[in-house]
């Protein structure tokens, strides 16, 4: 029980989460009640004791990133409302059943979201010889400090039915 009392003191001069890990049963019953009452944390085995702490790492961890606002983003950016909505309003009501990527970046644009731009080719020679192309889009690389190039794509397997593939785009994914 003394020693008990000596931790509460000790406790009480510090600013800090205290965690105790008292064993001994029947024997530290009247010290974990004295520190339960002092609201310190009290673990009966070394295993729970860790546990405990570790749960108290990961929350104060958790807690510090939630707080953590990203250098690129604007806390106050102000998007182009007026624009946006007209461009909205101009979509929906032609009634599409999914937006082209045009519109698409037009809006992801209108909230300083960074999107590359097409350009249109007038044949496969402009866009990409040695090839054979129905239709594409040609678009340059949206370049962003802190960001990850990424390849993506998607095809109709004969075999494995609908495949979609994600993976590092760059020199890393050429042939």
């Amino acid at each position: 029980m003394e020693c008990a009392r000596e931790v509460i003191s000790a406790a009480s001069e510090i600013h800090i989460s205290v965690l105790t890990c008292w064993m001994g049963g029947r024997s530290v019953q009247d010290g974990i009640q004295l520190l339960d009452q002092h609201k310190i944390a009290t673990a009966r085995t070394p295993n729970e004791a860790v546990t405990g702490f570790a749960n108290l790492v990961r929350y104060a961890r958790t807690r510090d990133i939630l707080y953590e606002t990203p250098h690129e983003v604007p806390l106050d950016y102000p998007p182009a409302r007026a624009s946006l909505r007209t461009e909205l309003q101009d979509v929906l009501s032609s009634a599409p059943d999914m937006l082209d990527a045009s519109q698409a970046k037009s809006i992801l644009s209108a909230y300083g979201i960074a999107v590359s731009r097409p350009w249109p080719a007038g044949s496969a020679e402009q866009a990409a010889p040695d090839a054979i192309i129905q239709a594409i889009t040609v678009q340059p690389m949206v370049v962003q400090v802190g960001g990850i190039e990424l390849m993506r794509g998607m095809k109709k397997d004969p075999i494995f039915g609908p495949v979609i593939m994600v993976g590092v785009g760059g020199s890393t994914s050429a042939p």
